[in-house]
């Protein structure tokens, strides 16, 4: 697989925990790329980048409450 795809992979997985637990996508996507052999600064910089996407790419938790809530 190259980098394009795993760092897909990496940023899917920690979109799924962060939805679903609502934290810790920092920290999932950070061990991560470090276990892929990025050096700390760039793993830092995708990170922070990742973390101020658009709010359509994010689902915001409110919807995920409302949702469960019914309203």
């Amino acid at each position: 697989m190259d980098s394009w795809g795993l760092f897909f992979a990496v940023r899917f997985g920690a979109q799924l925990v962060d939805g679903t637990l609502g934290m810790a996508y920092g920290v999932l996507s950070n061990t991560a790329l470090m276990a892929i052999g990025l050096p700390p600064a760039h793993v830092s910089a995708l990170v922070h980048t990742a973390e101020i996407s658009p709010p359509g790419l994010r689902r915001p938790r409110t919807s995920i409450i409302a949702t469960l809530i019914g309203v």
